[in-house]
């Protein structure tokens, strides 16, 4: 499920007319689309991204068709010349080598099985079973590589090469600035090229003035990662949708790339990002090169002129490119696939391959997995695309893989119009000599025109990455790279003018309403090897598409023309797709497991399920109690410590802060009944571990448990608590269970989830998993460890069975099986879940709009400590132990202090002021007689209101009379200069409030409190903050 409401490019059917139309417009159309229904994944916008992830193990059938599916013919053109790559068999020959990073393609309709894989292959990513390969590693023993390569349905084993990125963005220098070299005057602006005034140039304002920015279309960058928190990746205070205002636009993050996370080291991503949908909120300092006095400058930039070419899509941040431009085919695979998975409508690959690694056969196959990759992404409906590179002005220096047909892409012109000539030409050399390529049929061979555009990538003034350590903001970079992300802007705008526009239309079109430009040595239209169809125009584009579908094309579908809201995604034209419709599930007195696939299948089709225990006001379900016991034992020991809770307790389970075991020491969990329900013992995977903390033992039926231990050395251990639970609600749900038997070298996750639980505990009918060196690990919602469990001793007889977990809070618990590289027992099977539920007073909170604002800016006339007038006299004299209580509101004073304009009371007497609410007191005694004076701080309630006592105590009780006392002011520590304002609605039970924007003078607070005393101050400056829950219908 994207952010806000995205663009999405599963919407409309577009036709095989209208491909067929547009395909006789351009020699250059992909073949159209094929349509395979997939079933949707249970629940995507409550699993997080990065679990999402981690392989197929939690039974959710993936939304996207398989490559092998939607496109055959894929399959069938990239099936290399080798079965083994002659690059692993070399790596053999080295001596050093010792390991070998493989990529395995497979077919997926022999039945290939994961678990028939040699003992010591050990994979690494399967790709999420989505394209055919998967990454591995395994020694490098040539035995062992034959035997990967021998296994049922393996087509081909790959080098999983590390490749340097050929420059797709260059130094900052140029060696010769193009104006130069082309006879051309100089221009005002010191060889740089202004967003404002590429925009002008590519004609996208034109889809400015139309409303359409990118509003979300989701683009997806895979490069070095991006500086997100620059200024212009934030959405400004207008933006028309307000949920997004101010919130940053990259919606997903995820570096695949180990030892860095996704953040940019480099620059060129986030280069790339801020061209394409840069928001514009601020300017700053350039760094510049001048090239007529060779030094390094500054000047400003207006924000008007840092605008992207997209200011309303979302970025995705997929890094696969490390901070030294180095890439791996297994990076970028999985960058891609997670694209298409995650709801990219657009891909940018800033990769590239130096042109002559792949102009020998052998070289070329062996990026087949990357290549085919890319196609299964355009096949899936993302438009991709890819720099043409920075080798020019030779021809056939296209870079790979640039030079496969259904992308597209990009060389750079500069500020003049011309091409740059360092901007790669075509035509492709795939499997051919440079210079000399060797004919090839298939989605990449040789002399195929490119680029197919060409756009501004010289000097563009762009975003630095490292903006906050330096004293610029902005620095002017040039390269393909550059062009590229103007044109995947500029697809941004086309994607929400035009939604559920094909790749294949969306380049014809760019490609169609491109602006011829004309080489300024000849004084004719360039070569198309050289400038592909022209220079970049989306206004051109969009009028091709809105000439060649109109009205009737649609006619078999009855729609007139393209819509802004499509209703399918491109791939699963038959199902329908339902907005603003939702489903009330009474699961409190159903059973979902009859119907959760049911509910599954609607909820992927658009429907809002929502269930009563979780929007409905409720009572409380069971009682959970933790109960301190504490409890050590250190070095040589062995023994059995019983606990033995309340008499009404029905489950018990004791936490441990820490267990650590050396040797074969271990602890063992028995029930009231001395069946052992669990093994606390070492774990060999995922990685070996002999100390545990912060863990709890299993769940154990009854009042008592008892724990038996043996201790070796200086292992140790100690109990600090345990918890006894009673009438939780017990519910059956899906059985949620492991492959039987599970495999070798598993690593994979589940998902329980309890509607509406506070706290639950999951039902094993059955855990039989080898001790030790397999485990399944139980996980609360933050990824915590609550708990393991394998066979309680060796061998498989030695299985659990009736097991219950310990109460993991929230309302959902991720479950890791792990197992190595040998035996393999039946595994496990989880049946029901028993829920702790606290009484839920509010039900479902409902959003609606609601504007309130204070003036902007608001006024603030109060100096801290102004007195505020007030009387208040005791008689005169004032009798002995004289007493009175005073009322006071204040303007939300926070706190009050009474000034004693004069003070006469007896020798030995004492004046108390007190405030009953809180307890404060303020005493004063000697001198006797006293003028000007101030009581210490009285705290009001949240409405500003106090009672305060003043008594003159008779402390020495002589019964004397003195002249008494008398208040003329007081003064508070703050002063409302706005509102109140009250939010009042009838009939609620509650609420609370979302501010979207607090910009607050240093010292000044926001105040907002109910009838009930609950109050809520906020002081200083935010964004999207919720306020607590409020009772009643006034706050």
């Amino acid at each position: 499920k994207r952010a806000g409401e995205p663009m999405q490019r599963q919407l409309l059917l577009v036709l095989s007319a209208l491909v067929v139309a547009l395909m006789l417009l351009s020699p250059l159309a992909t073949p159209a689309q094929a349509t395979i229904s997939a079933p949707a994944p249970i629940s995507p916008e409550e699993t997080p991204e990065w679990l999402r992830t981690k392989g197929s193990g939690f039974k959710f059938p993936d939304r996207f068709p398989l490559a092998s599916q939607v496109a055959p013919e894929i399959f069938e053109r990239y099936t290399p010349s080798f079965k083994i790559d002659p690059a692993l068999l070399e790596l053999l020959k080295d001596p050093n080598t010792v390991k070998l990073d493989v990529i395995v393609q497979y077919d997926p309709s022999s039945g290939f099985d994961l678990s028939t894989l040699p003992p010591s292959v050990h994979v690494k990513h399967t790709f999420w079973g989505l394209v055919p390969f998967f990454a591995a590693e395994l020694p490098a023993d040539r035995a062992v590589l034959e035997a990967l390569a021998n296994v049922n349905g393996v087509v081909a084993v790959y080098r999983d090469a590390v490749s340097k990125s050929a420059p797709a963005a260059i130094a900052e220098i140029l060696p010769a600035p193009s104006g130069g070299a082309a006879g051309l005057p100089r221009i005002e602006s010191p060889w740089m090229f202004l967003m404002n005034e590429t925009l002008e140039k590519i004609h996208a304002k034109e889809l400015w003035d139309r409303g359409y920015t990118g509003m979300g279309v989701v683009v997806a960058v895979l490069d070095t990662g991006i500086t997100k928190e620059f200024p212009n990746f934030y959405f400004p205070e207008d933006f028309p949708r307000p949920e997004w205002r101010l919130k940053n636009k990259i919606i997903d993050e995820v570096s695949f790339v180990p030892g860095e996370g996704p953040e940019d080291l480099n620059g060129r991503g986030t280069a790339v990002a801020h061209i394409i949908g840069s928001t514009g909120r601020t300017g700053g300092r350039i760094r510049y090169y001048d090239y007529d006095t060779g030094e390094w400058k500054y000047a400003y930039l207006s924000p008007e002129a840092a605008k992207g070419v997209a200011p309303g899509c979302f970025l995705m941040n997929l890094k696969c490119v490390n901070s030294d431009l180095d890439f791996q085919d297994s990076w970028v695979i999985a960058a891609l696939v997670y694209a298409i998975r995650h709801g990219a409508d657009v891909i940018v690959c800033d990769f590239l391959y130096e042109w002559w690694e792949t102009i020998y056969p052998a070289d070329w196959h062996s990026h087949y997995p990357v290549f085919y990759t890319i196609e299964w992404c355009v096949q899936n409906g993302a438009v991709v695309i890819l720099p043409a590179g920075n080798e020019g002005p030779g021809y056939g220096t296209i870079a790979t893989p640039g030079n496969l047909e259904s992308v597209i892409t990009v060389g750079a012109t500069t500020e003049y119009d011309t091409v740059a000539p360092w901007s790669s030409r075509g035509t492709t050399t795939a499997q051919g000599l440079r210079g000399l390529p060797f004919p090839i049929t298939g989605p990449a061979g040789a002399l195929r025109t490119k680029p197919d555009i060409v756009a501004p990538g010289e000097m563009i003034v762009t975003s630095y990455y490292d903006w906050a350590s330096v004293d610029y903001r902005f620095w002017a970079v040039s390269g393909t790279s550059m062009a590229c992300a103007h044109v995947a802007g500029a697809v941004a705008l086309l994607l929400e003018a035009f939604p559920g526009l094909r790749p294949a239309s969306v380049k014809i079109a760019l490609m169609q309403g491109a602006d011829k430009l004309v080489d300024p040595f000849t004084g004719e239209y360039y070569d198309y090897n050289a400038a592909g169809m022209g220079r970049l125009n989306v206004a051109g584009a969009y009028e091709f598409v809105e000439r060649n579908i109109g009205a009737g094309k649609f006619s078999e579908i009855g729609a007139p023309k393209l819509h802004k809201k499509a209703e399918a995604p491109a791939w699963k034209f038959e199902a329908p797709y339902f907005s603003n419709v939702s489903i009330l599930v009474e699961d409190r007195i159903t059973n979902l497991a009859e119907f959760s696939s049911y509910l599954n299948e609607l909820r992927s089709l658009g429907v809002q399920i929502d269930y009563a225990s979780t929007v409905l006001p409720r009572p409380g379900a069971g009682y959970v109690e933790e109960v301190d016991y504490y409890v050590e034992r250190y070095g040589y020991a062995s023994g059995w410590i019983d606990i033995i809770g309340p008499n009404d307790a029905e489950m018990m389970m004791v936490h441990f802060p820490v267990v650590y075991l050396y040797g074969y020491g271990y602890l063992r969990i028995y029930d009231e009944n001395y069946n052992v329900k669990q093994l606390i013992y070492r774990a060999y995977r995922p990685s070996y571990t002999r100390a545990w903390y912060d863990i709890w033992s299993t769940a154990v039926e009854g009042n008592e448990i008892h724990i038996y231990y043996y201790l070796y050395y200086n292992a140790y251990f100690i109990i600090d608590k345990y918890t006894w639970a009673k009438e939780l609600g017990e519910q059956l749900i899906t059985p949620v269970e492991s492959p039987h038997p599970y495999y070798n070298n598993m690593d994979e996750w589940y998902v329980i989830e309890v509607p509406g639980a506070y706290a639950f505990s999951i039902h094993f009918e059955r855990i039989q998993i080898e001790r030790f060196w397999d485990a399944l690990y139980i996980y609360d919602e933050n990824m915590h460890l609550v708990t393991f469990y394998y066979n309680w001793w060796y061998g498989s007889a030695y299985e659990l069975t009736d097991v219950w977990t310990p109460i993991i809070w929230g309302s959902r618990a991720y479950l890791r099986l792990c197992s190595d590289f040998s035996v393999t027992y039946w595994g496990f099977r989880a049946d029901k879940v028993r829920a702790y539920m606290p009484p839920q007073p509010f039900g479902k909170f409902y959003e609606e709009a609601k504007l309130i604002e204070t003036p902007h800016p608001y006024e603030d006339n109060w100096a801290f400590g102004t007195p505020v007038s007030y009387s208040l006299e005791s008689p005169h004299p004032a009798p002995a132990n004289w007493t009175t209580t005073v009322a006071i509101y204040t303007e939300s004073g926070k706190a009050i202090s009474l000034h004693f304009s004069h003070i006469e009371i007896d020798e030995g007497d004492v004046l108390h002021v007190i405030n009953p609410a809180t307890d404060e007191e303020w005493t004063y005694s000697f001198p006797p007689c006293r003028e000007d004076i101030w009581t210490t701080w009285f705290t009001t309630n949240a409405s500003g209101y106090v009672e305060l006592v003043i008594w003159i105590e008779d402390a020495d009780g002589d019964g004397a009379e003195a002249w008494g006392i008398s208040v003329d002011a007081y003064r508070t520590k703050a002063h409302r200069i706005w509102g109140p304002y009250l939010w009042y609605e009838a009939d609620r039970i509650g609420g609370r409030l979302h501010f979207a924007f607090i910009e607050l003078d240093c010292g000044d607070w926001i105040h907002i409190y109910d009838a009930a005393g609950n109050e809520w101050w906020w002081g200083g400056n935010a964004t999207d903050v919720w306020t607590p829950t409020f009772v009643g219908e006034r706050i």
